[in-house]
């Protein structure tokens, strides 16, 4: 090989090597997407993909989202009461905060009405929402429910308050027009209640939900002991030999529900 074109070959290594050099500082400076949280790659000094180290620790990345156990509505004196079960499957993590939408729709599917409201829940729990609205229950067709904003919280900063049902009763109200649910909510935490809401759910002999409704008691001090009444309307009786012949919903007074949203 001639002095001439091994000096060409070294020249010519040189220039490529000059040139791939440039095309790669070129490539990481100004066409190479930096390295984020959501490309999809374990890359920074993440212990997962698009997880841990600079990122979202890898165990709030992976939860399980929030569950929608069943959506129902009653009629109440020809006026809808819409509800709705909210599951929380995380054992570490609750939320805060979140917001929800029921999306209401007519039988044609057209929506006629949104609610948006704010709620919470608890590590594992389950929650149940209850709105009384002035739509005519015949006119609704479904109902969806919509969620967004979560904010979750780690167990140990969100705790669930420890509230205990005393002396139940289920029994016509004094009126003789519907149905009362009285009791006693009593605060076992060392620490206030701004609100508590009582929920209630009437069931017929079957087990099967007739209707719902709900109260609130505010400022429930810790160790702290309160009273409740919950109203039904007429068009609900309590189930009895003598009213068994009659053409409305009979509630079981034995399977009567009540669920205590607080924190």
């Amino acid at each position: 090989m001639n002095k001439r074109l091994t000096k060409q070959l070294i020249y010519g290594s040189g220039f490529l090597a000059t040139f791939f050099l440039f095309t790669l500082f070129f490539y990481f400076i100004f066409l190479k997407s930096p390295a984020t949280c959501f490309d999809n790659k374990q890359n920074q000094n993440e212990t997962g993909i698009d997880c841990g180290g600079v990122c979202v620790s890898c165990e709030l990345k992976n939860l399980s989202p929030l569950e929608i156990g069943f959506i129902k509505y009653f009629s109440v004196n020809n006026k809808a009461v819409i509800t709705a079960q909210i599951k929380n499957s995380n054992q570490n993590y609750g939320v805060g905060s979140f917001s929800y939408i029921l999306e209401i729709y007519d039988k044609n599917k057209n929506k006629i009405k949104n609610i948006e409201r704010n709620s919470f829940i608890y590590n594992l729990d389950v929650k149940y929402v209850i709105e009384i609205t002035d739509l005519d229950y015949a006119a609704i067709g479904g109902v969806n429910l919509v969620f967004s904003n979560i904010l979750w919280k780690q167990k140990d900063e969100f705790k669930k308050p420890k509230i205990t049902l005393r002396e139940k009763i289920t029994k016509p109200s004094e009126s003789g027009k519907g149905i009362e649910i009285s009791g006693i909510v009593v605060n076992e935490s060392p620490f206030a209640l701004a609100k508590a809401i009582i929920i209630s759910f009437l069931n017929n002999n079957n087990g099967i939900k007739i209707s719902a409704s709900k109260t609130e008691i505010e400022n429930l001090e810790p160790f702290g002991v309160k009273s409740f009444k919950i109203f039904f309307p007429v068009d609900v009786m309590l189930f009895s030999p003598q009213t068994s012949l009659f053409n409305v919903p009979l509630a079981d007074p034995n399977k009567t529900e009540i669920y205590i949203d607080a924190k």
